[in-house]
């Protein structure tokens, strides 16, 4: 995003609107700003460690397998990543003010005139797929947030540990891998935290909604309402300069490289987008308490099946459905053909919806955001719309929306 706009950041550490503020300001917006957060993040993380140690030697003097010394280890790790989660968000989770959150909402209510473009698609031999955003110097000689640091250091980590898998294969992990791939992928991510929860696209009984949020925790993409704003974000600005993904702003940018960068997607931090998931108590409880389920998960597996159970059911299974479920928003973006006007540069892309679920068919997605069925075609396979109608024969889905005849005769290009 540009230098002007209003940017709501995670971690307590302000709102930045159209004006100048003093740093006093700031300091008092950040609810006791960087400096006093970046101490309590310190202490807590020394007190962590020293709390390991002891750990470590009480550990040593009882008669307990070295699995589940690992095990106890990890849950200390997953407890005080709540705690520090908890500090994270605390300045987002506040009551607003009514005056600036109405100001806040001005950002994302209007909608972005949008003109119908060509198709654009990007060759291999454009610098904007190669270059790793489209201005590489601006990008890694600029000064890294707290938060960026955070989030890069989890993506290094994750995809080093894929370095263990050769060495870790079993059938049986491999097993495993794609299960919870499956279940975390489609049942968590595309049919919870997208169709259902961003866009509202069908509903279920409160018991299986809340099930099904749950499992996208597990999926290591975030908390329902971090998950969900950042998309209803996407939808209002998309391919604008606003966009927190933009293809425009290089293919890797888009893919995975904004993540990086809490300056230009600090908007995305502004949550009240979804005051729908904000007022259901179990919403907020899994924001506070984001980290511990995939750590409880991590600690199931190793305990179940060791090392292979950890690399491939978390790491590789996480690093796998990361890239999937970003090339929606770059693949999805550059590669493919486009059947609706909606003045944007979705595609409709048969490969990317093979491996996302039914989620490639990005094209008719941006053309009817709240419509259940992404594949509008027989022959576009959509497995999340395939689960969709199984759960409404067997009476577990309601309202579920389709898009209407003639709306896709208003928005159907010139063939």
């Amino acid at each position: 995003m540009g230098g002007d706009g209003i940017r709501a950041v995670a971690g307590g550490f302000g709102v930045e609107d159209k004006g100048e503020r003093t740093l006093q300001e700031e300091e008092i917006m950040a609810g006791g700003g960087r400096k006093a957060m970046i101490k309590k993040v310190a202490v807590a993380g020394a007190g962590v460690g020293v709390g390991i140690v002891g750990l470590n030697r009480l550990l040593q003097a009882t008669p307990l397998h070295p699995q589940a010394r690992v095990a106890v280890n990890l849950l200390v790790v997953a407890v005080a990543l709540v705690s520090w989660w908890q500090t994270t968000i605390t300045a987002a989770s506040a009551k607003r003010d009514s005056d600036k959150s109405d100001g806040l909402r001005e950002i994302w209510k209007p909608a972005v005139a949008r003109v119908e473009r060509k198709p654009v698609q990007l060759p291999f031999a454009d610098h904007r797929f190669w270059n790793f955003i489209v201005f590489p110097k601006t990008y890694f000689l600029r000064k890294f947030a707290s938060r960026d640091v955070v989030v890069f250091s989890v993506f290094v980590f994750m995809h080093t540990a894929c370095l263990l898998a050769p060495f870790t294969f079993t059938w049986r992990a491999l097993a495993l891998c794609l299960g919870l791939h499956i279940i975390t992928g489609m049942v968590g991510i595309t049919f919870s935290f997208h169709r259902q929860l961003t866009h509202r696209s069908f509903s279920t009984p409160k018991w299986l909604e809340y099930l099904c949020a749950w499992i996208g925790c597990l999926a290591l993409q975030g908390d329902p309402i971090e998950w969900c704003s950042a998309h209803r974000h996407h939808h209002v600005q998309c391919d604008t300069e606003e966009d927190p993904h933009s293809p425009f702003d290089g293919f890797f940018w888009s893919h995975m490289g904004w993540m990086w960068n809490e300056r230009e997607t600090g908007i995305l931090q502004d949550t009240s987008n979804v005051p729908d998931l904000w007022r259901q108590p179990f919403y907020r409880f899994l924001r506070s308490t984001y980290p511990i389920h995939p750590t409880i998960l991590a600690v199931a597996l190793y305990l179940m099946g060791g090392l292979p159970f950890l690399i491939w059911g978390v790491a590789v299974r996480t690093v796998l459905l990361w890239h999937v479920t970003w090339l929606v928003n770059s693949a999805s973006h550059v590669w493919g053909f486009q059947t609706w006007k909606t003045g944007d540069l979705s595609m409709n892309n048969w490969w990317v919806g093979l491996l996302a679920f039914g989620e490639g068919w990005h094209n008719n997605h941006h053309a009817f955001e709240d419509s259940a069925r992404h594949g509008l075609e027989w022959w576009q396979i959509d497995v999340t719309w395939y689960l969709i109608r199984v759960l409404k024969l067997l009476g577990l889905a309601d309202n579920v929306r389709l898009p209407s005849q003639k709306k896709m005769d208003k928005l159907r290009l010139a063939q």
